[in-house]
C-alpha cells in the first residue's frame, strides 16, 4: 500500500479515524529514505482534510498562518489531527460515563467479587466442636425489569479500563481499548441520541 494513494473517503469521525489508522500503519512501515518529501506529505494531507468540518479548528489555524509557518508542515498538521481525534474520544467517553452514572442508582452499579459481603456464621453452642450447618448468605440477582432493554455501550471498555469484564452492566464490543471498540462505542452512542 502506497501512502500517497490513501484517500479520506468521508467526513465523519469514523472515516477520519479509519484514515488516520491506515496512514499511521503505512507511515510506521516506511523506511526513512522511502518517506516522501515534507512538502509532498503536507500537500497530500492538506488536500485530504481541508474540507472536513470536524477539523475546522485545525484547518483555520493553517489557513491563517504565514507561508513559512511550522503550521504548514505535515508533522504539525498530523499531530493536530491526532489530538482532535483523542479529544473527541475523551469527550465521548466522558459523556457515556456521565450518562451511565446519572441513569443508574448507586445500588445497581456493578461490584467486583471482592466487594461482596458474606454473612459471618457463629458456631453453635450445642457442643458439636464448632461445626455449624448454617450457610453464609449469598446475594441473588437483582431483577430491575431491564432484561429486554439493550445494553448501553461501555465507555470504560472502549478506553481499555473496565474492570468488571463479563459482569459489567454495559455492552462490551471489540477488544478492550481497541480502535474498533472505540468506533463502535461512538456509533452506539450516536444511535442512542437519535
Amino acid at each position: 500500500m502506497h501512502l500517497l494513494s490513501l484517500q479520506l473517503t468521508g467526513k465523519t469521525l469514523k472515516e477520519v479515524g479509519d484514515f488516520a489508522k491506515k496512514t499511521n500503519y503505512v507511515l510506521h512501515g516506511l523506511k526513512p529514505e522511502d518517506r516522501p518529501a515534507e512538502n509532498t506529505l503536507h500537500a497530500w494531507l492538506w488536500h485530504q482534510v481541508k474540507r472536513v468540518p470536524m477539523l475546522n479548528r485545525v484547518t483555520e489555524r493553517v489557513r491563517n498562518s504565514s507561508s513559512g509557518s511550522r503550521k504548514r508542515t505535515f508533522d504539525w498538521l498530523w499531530s493536530q489531527i491526532a489530538e482532535e481525534l483523542r479529544e473527541r474520544r475523551h469527550d465521548s467517553n466522558f459523556e457515556n460515563v456521565s450518562k451511565g452514572l446519572q441513569s443508574t442508582p448507586l445500588s445497581q452499579l456493578a461490584r467486583g467479587d471482592n466487594d461482596q459481603k458474606v454473612a459471618k456464621v457463629k458456631p453453635s453452642k450445642k457442643g458439636n466442636s464448632g461445626a455449624s450447618t448454617a450457610q453464609p448468605a449469598v446475594p441473588g440477582p437483582v431483577d430491575t425489569g431491564t432484561a429486554n432493554k439493550p445494553k448501553a455501550p461501555c465507555a470504560l471498555h472502549a478506553a481499555g479500563h473496565c474492570r468488571f469484564v463479563d459482569k459489567c452492566r454495559n455492552q462490551h464490543t471489540g477488544d478492550a481499548g481497541s480502535d474498533l471498540a472505540f468506533v463502535l462505542n461512538i456509533m452506539d452512542h450516536a444511535q442512542g441520541l437519535r
